[in-house]
């Protein structure tokens, strides 16, 4: 129970209480939730080790979706979809933030999940970039995100397709924001099966519907269109659609260019600014104020 201790020694009594009351488990022994803040994390921990399986499984889940989100990362994802960050701001710290916004808005609480698996995945293996055209209103009625829907569930074969379209933004390499609307797909996959133990614990297989999740963000700044998606030939697909359905646009298949770095100044020795605080040997020579440091 790493994560769930986590959770419970890192977050305000006053969050973690709302965190169990919304798992609506009984806590035993219970949790005297006025005592000192050592005393209630002491008891919270024993009545976590008392908890039945079923609970203690939902309890690690929503413990896991919560902490993953309370890196620079997740909070970066989370600041990028709420509509008041001020609110975030007077929280107590990171995990704070996060259990907040996953008890009080459940469905930006997903996007931030989305946006940070959208922004892990860029120039990977699982990303592509094309050109598109700019400041183009991407069509969110009705109307067009079913045919986007129907369009999806008829190249992929696929019986349930679900779409989410929402605003955000992403911290650019100058330290501003650009403004972005991202379109999430989740697609529901051909049969499979997997092995499982039944109610006997005898080991049988089962039937299933695996569901592939796709991202797709548009900037309308540039008109760049960027996907995440498992393989290439789905995302030059995804796109395309997108393109047609959700921005009237013909999609040119031009892809982004790779960035280029030079890096011929490594080629000659030069020298690195030091500061004395930092303890770094310059020559040979480290500073005798220090027992350990770089070397350069």
């Amino acid at each position: 129970m790493p994560v769930l201790n986590r959770l419970i020694r890192n977050t305000p009594v006053p969050s973690v209480r709302a965190f169990f009351s919304n798992l609506a488990v009984e806590l035993i022994p219970p949790v005297n939730w006025s005592a000192p803040e050592p005393d209630v994390v002491q008891s919270l921990l024993r009545s976590v080790d008392e908890m039945d399986d079923m609970a203690l499984a939902n309890a690690r889940i929503d413990a896991e979706r919560v902490t993953k989100m309370a890196d620079e990362a997740g909070q970066t994802a989370l600041y990028s979809v709420v509509g008041n960050r001020a609110q975030l701001d007077t929280l107590g710290n990171a995990h704070d933030r996060a259990l907040w916004l996953f008890l009080n808005d459940p469905t930006r609480f997903l996007r931030a999940e989305e946006v940070r698996f959208t922004d892990e995945h860029r120039r990977s293996r699982m990303w592509d970039g094309f050109k598109g055209t700019p400041d183009i209103p991407l069509r969110r009625d009705a109307v067009s995100i079913a045919t986007f829907q129907c369009a999806i569930r008829e190249r992929f074969i696929s019986n349930h397709v679900h779409v989410d379209i929402f605003d955000r933004h992403r911290p650019t390499f100058e330290g501003e924001e650009c403004e972005l609307v991202q379109i999430v797909v989740y697609r529901e996959g051909l049969p499979d099966d997997t092995l499982a133990f039944d109610a006997q614990g005898t080991l049988v297989r089962r039937p299933q519907r695996p569901v592939f999740e796709a991202a797709l963000t548009y900037e309308p700044l540039t008109g760049v269109i960027e996907v995440v998606a498992s393989d290439r030939e789905s995302r030059e697909d995804m796109v395309r659609l997108m393109a047609r359905d959700l921005l009237g646009i013909e999609f040119q298949q031009e892809r982004l260019p790779f960035r280029r770095y030079d890096l011929s100044v490594l080629l000659s020795p030069f020298a690195f600014p030091t500061d004395l605080e930092d303890g770094i040997a310059v020559g040979g020579c480290l500073n005798p104020r220090f027992s350990g440091g770089m070397r350069l």
